[in-house]
């Protein structure tokens, strides 16, 4: 049975989609970037992994998305460094 898309993104550009896809591919979430809406790139996820998708996003989303790729990184760095200190880890 196929996966059926849903939309994920339609207003992130390309330098935050690039990053937000960099930690899709980590969690090994499937997406594809399928059309372009008025303001970006349109990402699909597969309805079933789309929750797990925004757990990614929600963190960041109210961040520009015209940060430099180096303060995302910095952003995963900070991230790996506190999950030691997460709770019911």
């Amino acid at each position: 049975m196929r996966a059926k898309w849903v939309t994920f993104t339609r207003r992130t550009n390309d330098q935050k989609l690039a990053w937000l896809e960099k930690q899709l591919d980590a969690a090994k979430i499937s997406h594809r970037r399928h059309g372009e809406s008025v303001h970006a790139p349109i990402l699909q996820v597969p309805g079933g992994q789309l929750d797990q998708a925004w757990k990614i996003l929600d963190p960041v989303d109210d961040l520009p998305d015209d940060l430099t790729l180096n303060a995302l990184d910095v952003l995963d760095a900070l991230r790996d460094a506190l999950k030691p200190f997460e709770s019911g880890k």
